[in-house]
């Protein structure tokens, strides 16, 4: 009977952590399985202890010692004696968030360290990070399905592109003599000008802009949350 148990609990124990891989695909896309990507991808393989979307539960999950709670106002959240800014843009204060989690958890893990009894002695410092942990776990879960729908914006407003493609700046030992060296940067200057010229009049072009910088800086941020 012992045995018998003894197997069940290392099967439930062996599906439950089970390893998770990061694929890149072809097409630049990323996946998620516990199973070892093609040889054709590149593989990043990730710690069991993350959820569904890839990330480190440390990171996404509040603090066992999360006892203070945080004083919401407009502008600010206030954890003991630390006040924590709050951005009115979404966007930014997402990425706040994101590169805040670790930073707030590497702190809080140190104060555990310097403790003796660190799961039943809690100082007034660990529950202030604990609490700035907490906010900020907040706004990211808040505002991770926003991002989603940008991103998807993004993906989809990728096939019309408003910008000519310049290429790299000419340089004169590419040609055989002067006048087609001129040639080639004046075309390459005209169409600089031109692709100012496209963000300065359309507002959407603008917009489009900014919106790929965000994602494009969130995805970078975002591998913060899934790599120890």
């Amino acid at each position: 009977m012992k045995i018998l148990i003894t197997l069940i609990f290392l099967l439930f124990f062996n599906q439950s952590y089970s390893d998770l891989y990061q694929c890149n695909n072809v097409n630049g896309g990323v996946s998620f399985s516990d199973v070892p990507c093609p040889a054709s991808n590149k593989e990043k393989k990730l710690y069991a202890d993350t959820d569904s979307r890839g990330f480190l539960k440390k990171y996404i999950l509040p603090p066992s010692n999360s006892a203070m709670r945080a004083r919401c106002l407009k502008d600010a959240c206030i954890c003991g004696s630390e006040i924590i800014s709050i951005n009115s843009n979404i966007q930014r204060q997402f990425l706040k968030s994101i590169n805040s989690i670790p930073n707030a958890w590497y702190r809080l893990n140190r104060e555990y360290q310097r403790q003796n009894n660190a799961n039943t002695y809690v100082n007034q410092i660990q529950k202030v990070i604990a609490c700035e942990l907490t906010v900020h776990q907040h706004f990211f879960e808040e505002y991770y399905p926003r991002y989603l729908e940008l991103k998807r914006q993004v993906e989809k407003s990728n096939t019309v592109n408003p910008y000519k493609d310049c290429g790299k700046v000419p340089q004169m030992a590419q040609f055989e003599d002067d006048i087609r060296f001129q040639k080639r940067y004046n075309m390459y200057q005209d169409c600089l000008k031109f692709n100012k010229h496209q963000y300065s009049i359309s507002y959407e072009v603008r917009e489009a802009e900014e919106l790929r910088r965000f994602v494009k800086k969130s995805q970078l941020a975002l591998e913060k949350l899934r790599i120890d």
